[in-house]
């Protein structure tokens, strides 16, 4: 039901911390992998609007899967990155959970790159794609073997981090003189103690939007061409991590005036050249990557109740949504949002010094950024598209604006959601310092807004 590994890079015995003698710590061991998870059969495609009910026709490139494993020695989390538009659905989730567990696997980041060129994930696709349940069936398969593979394959390993504020992307929502923009470009750089390279995983906040909707064909966009060209570099995996981007998409400008770049190609198209661009940049970076001092695994995950300010009744909805998509979406909204939204909210630390914090959906850039003020001991990476999807979060100023992406019908949840959430990240990864919070909300608890 999937293509086989690609390759799974493994070596050495020894131990370490991020290069970093350990200390009445458990040495870290790391593993990746990489699996094709193209579908066999060609369906509706996800994200644009535009295209209505017209189902894919062909193949750009294939979609990936990759993983890579943490392990302190105790327990260990897995980042996986897709080259799909959003992450499964939330039964696969669940399953792909139960099932690294038994890897001692203790925290779970399925991430979705957001490329509007893979197949609808929407359960009940019914006669809109009748192979629907055999595609999510091999998606299933394939996650688990790749966590599996990467798990098995675990090695003594050092890692290193490296940050830098870029011109890459740019705030499509806020027409303001000063938009809030997060153009840091994170890289997490995994070796063996020998230095051979294990993984390597980009964290980045930008639309993956630069193949034409009119192409319906599966393709990974940028983050896919920017994977590609620095496996072909490093013969190691290379995870893209989509950040905070529902405000963000990526700016060609940006990549061009990078000092020494040269112009783009004009016969070659978007994405490819932005791809071409961020690999670049990436490959500049890795040679400037710290030691990330690391320490026990410790992870939290909540499922967190948001109310709905969409009515999934109403016949103007119904009618809109099932032209603009297809009709089974419509059943799948109304499955989703009429009781409310239940969202998955995944935190982890590895170690004091590098904190997780999975959303399944598209926050803005805000929030992402305001986080990481407000949790200043730590690298902190926002992973939007993240174990499910519910659209769009935007902030309290944003829907004061309005605009795209503040709409109800992409951003269905009520308006303080993305606040709420972030909050309780934030909640969540100071608890796991062992930081004691006296008064605040907790899971026996919540604030209550009572109207005199």
């Amino acid at each position: 039901m999937f293509r086989p590994i690609l390759f799974i890079l493994f070596t050495g015995l020894g131990f370490c911390l991020g290069g970093v003698k350990a200390t009445g710590q458990e040495a870290y061991r790391a593993g990746a992998a990489k699996v094709d998870i193209t579908p066999k059969s060609y369906g509706p495609m996800w994200g644009y609007a535009a295209r209505g009910k017209n189902k894919a026709t062909g193949i750009i490139a294939p979609l990936y899967a990759r993983a890579l494993v943490l392990h302190d020695g105790k327990k260990a989390v897995v980042l996986v990155s897709l080259d799909l538009g959003r992450a499964p659905v939330a039964t696969v989730v669940d399953r792909v959970r139960a099932k690294a567990k038994e890897f001692g696997i203790t925290s779970v980041f399925l991430v979705g790159s957001h490329t509007h060129h893979g197949p609808a994930m929407e359960s009940g696709q019914g006669a809109a794609w009748p192979q629907w349940q055999a595609w999510h069936d091999q998606l299933e398969l394939a996650l688990n073997q790749v966590i599996e593979t990467a798990s098995t394959q675990l090695v003594p390993c050092t890692v290193r981090t490296v940050s830098e504020e870029t011109p890459l992307n740019r705030n499509r929502h806020d027409k303001g003189k000063n938009p809030p923009r997060d153009g840091r470009l994170t890289v997490l750089v995994v070796d063996s103690l020998q230095g051979k390279p294990i993984a390597r995983a980009v964290h980045f906040a930008a639309h993956s939007v630069l193949t034409p909707g009119t192409d319906l064909r599966f393709g990974p966009d940028w983050p896919g061409e920017m994977a590609r060209l620095l496996e072909e570099r490093g013969k190691t995996p290379v995870l893209f991590l989509q950040g905070a981007s529902g405000d963000l998409s990526p700016n060609m400008g940006g990549a061009v005036v990078r000092p020494g770049s040269l112009p783009f190609d004009s016969k070659q198209p978007s994405w490819k050249n932005f791809g071409l661009a961020m690999a670049d940049k990436v490959t500049d970076l890795i040679p400037q990557a710290q030691p990330l001092a690391l320490g026990p695994v410790k992870s939290y995950r909540e499922k967190i109740r948001l109310p709905v300010r969409l009515d999934t009744k109403n016949p103007f909805f119904r009618l809109t949504l099932g032209n603009a998509f297809y009709p089974e979406l419509v059943v799948h909204y109304e499955r989703e949002y009429t009781e409310g939204i239940s969202t998955p909210l995944e935190v982890a630390m590895i170690g004091p010094a590098l904190g997780l914090v999975g959303i399944a959906g598209e926050p803005f850039c805000s929030h992402g950024l305001e986080l990481q003020r407000r949790f200043p001991s730590a690298k902190v990476l926002t992973l939007g598209y993240c174990n499910e999807y519910h659209q769009y979060f935007p902030t309290i100023e944003a829907l004061s604006k309005g605009g795209y992406g503040t709409e109800p019908y992409i951003a269905p949840s009520v308006a303080g959601s993305g606040e709420f959430l972030f909050n309780r990240a934030l909640f969540n990864l100071y608890k796991l310092t062992g930081a004691i919070l006296p008064g605040l909300p907790s899971e026996k608890g919540t604030f209550q807004v009572i109207v005199d």
